[in-house]
């Protein structure tokens, strides 16, 4: 199922909408996932045994941002989403960096 850390990430953003930034202590002990949080902000990037990768940005005034990279990406905000099968660049990490670059900014992230 290739859209499943997809599946997983839109129920983990469900599942925050009520909490106004993740709690990182709820990640303790999980190997694949880092979370860093501050009293503005909340990062959470999960990396899958595919070596997909996705990333979760949060602000305490309620917006977010995600990004899933498995070869292509996939990014989605309030304002915008981009889904595309492959990165259509040679330099995959200029691109990607980007990418998270217009995701933060849409959604106000420091």
């Amino acid at each position: 199922m290739r859209n499943l850390p997809i599946i997983i990430g839109i129920a983990a953003v469900a599942v925050f909408a009520s909490h106004p930034l993740p709690i990182c202590e709820e990640f303790n002990g999980e190997d694949h996932i880092h979370c860093v949080s501050t009293e503005k902000a909340a990062v959470i990037i999960s990396q899958f045994e595919d070596g997909s990768r996705q990333y979760e940005f949060y602000t305490a005034d309620g917006g977010k941002g995600y990004i899933y990279l498995d070869g292509g990406v996939y990014a989605s905000t309030a304002k915008r989403q981009l889904n595309l099968p492959t990165i259509p660049v040679e330099d995959t990490d200029a691109y990607i960096r980007e990418i998270i670059e217009a995701v933060t900014d849409d959604i106000g992230w420091d």
